[in-house]
């Protein structure tokens, strides 16, 4: 089977969730027996014809496009030209692991929904200007792949159900194909805890709103009134006006980005992961948290308690900061408590791996 994967560069560089998306399920369908797998992406991100010594895709057989990145999307997006067939080599499948509706005549379409926030009316998120203009560009773009793809794969049966109800796609043509753990998460499950100064719980993403920044921000405080002894630790970049309001609190630490590096050390010895994010369509934290080993504790919302189940603990619709605290300080000070609600999330996260998702991918273009 010949597939063409159009990828967006940009993504795979410090990557977020679906970066690591994009980079694993290129990298494993690549690799997989029965599959000749080449990249398509823009020229602008070449140097002498290859990908940077640091990209992670370096390697796989490449056809450069010989446009910027930006005016392919807005051409395929606003004309539904130019076709992809003259790079693609006679591709049995265009496989777009990001949102983007490829036009092409010989060869079938399948496209990856990560998340349709901006489409979502009636939530606090999508009041504003920016949101609605958002909301409009999304709208189209999700016209385009509902008119073009043979296939959806979205990560999450919340995002299917959500798929369905804001795009019209029907669930016939949406395959859940899920997220997955870098392996590093569950080497480091089987390395002591380092830390031994005072407990904290770590929070993936950085300070902002949609991810649960007011609850975070008053569990903080909770603790600090309650002298708890626990605090917490943000890795991530957020908005600027929230971290001001963060560096004032005492008992708040922002590391900014770390990488994959750093990062699993930090969530090994955190006594848990905080994650009372607003809107997930599968949350990689809180699988990354079960798979080495560190309990989440994660708001009722989106696609989290699907993915969570009783490998850590879901918070109450109402996402009280006092809950929040409770399960904290729990969570830092109990240590069978902890130690089971671990165990259990271990068990969990034996399913989110990066190549049963890549697996369900080819199952289902094979098909």
């Amino acid at each position: 089977m010949k597939i063409a994967a159009y990828i967006q560069m940009n993504r795979v560089h410090n990557p977020t969730g679906v970066g690591k998306h994009v980079i694993n399920m290129t990298r494993l369908l690549a690799a997989a027996q029965g599959v000749d797998l080449r990249i398509l992406t823009s020229s602008q991100y070449l140097s002498s014809g290859m990908l940077p010594a640091d990209n992670p895709l370096r390697g796989i057989p490449l056809t450069a496009i010989p446009l910027s990145q930006k005016i392919l999307d807005l051409a395929w997006l606003t004309l539904g030209r130019p076709l992809v067939d003259r790079w693609a080599g006679g591709a049995d499948w265009i496989y777009c692991p990001a949102e983007v509706p490829v036009p092409s005549k010989r060869s079938r379409l399948a496209v990856t929904g990560h998340c349709l926030l901006w489409m979502e009316t009636g939530a606090p998120w999508s009041r504003g200007l920016g949101m609605r203009r958002d909301r409009a560009k999304w709208s189209h773009r999700m016209a385009q792949i509902r008119r073009r793809a043979d296939v959806v794969f979205v990560v999450s049966e919340f995002l299917k159900t959500r798929t369905t109800a804001l795009t019209g796609i029907p669930p016939e043509k949406i395959f859940v194909v899920g997220n997955g753990v870098e392996p590093v998460y569950y080497e480091f499950a089987n390395t002591p805890r380092e830390h031994a100064g005072t407990p904290y719980a770590l929070v993936i993403g950085g300070l902002c709103p949609l991810k649960g920044a007011d609850v975070i921000l008053a569990a903080a405080r909770l603790l600090r009134e309650r002298r708890a002894g626990v605090e917490i630790w943000v890795a991530g970049r957020g908005q600027a006006e929230v971290d001001r309001v963060a560096k004032a609190i005492p008992g708040i630490r922002l590391l900014g980005y770390q990488g994959l590096d750093q990062l699993p050390r930090l969530l090994r010895d955190a006594a848990c992961l905080l994650f009372p994010s607003q809107h997930e369509t599968f949350g990689i934290p809180a699988a990354e948290a079960m798979a080495i080993g560190t309990p989440p504790v994660v708001s009722a919302r989106g696609a989290l308690p699907e993915v969570v189940g009783d490998g850590g603990v879901v918070l109450s619709p109402s996402a009280d900061p006092g809950e929040a605290v409770e399960a904290v300080t729990r969570l830092a000070s109990d240590t069978a408590y902890r130690d089971e609600v671990a165990e259990r999330g271990r068990r969990r996260a034996k399913a989110f791996t990066w190549q049963v998702c890549a697996q369900r991918v080819l199952d289902r273009l094979m098909a």
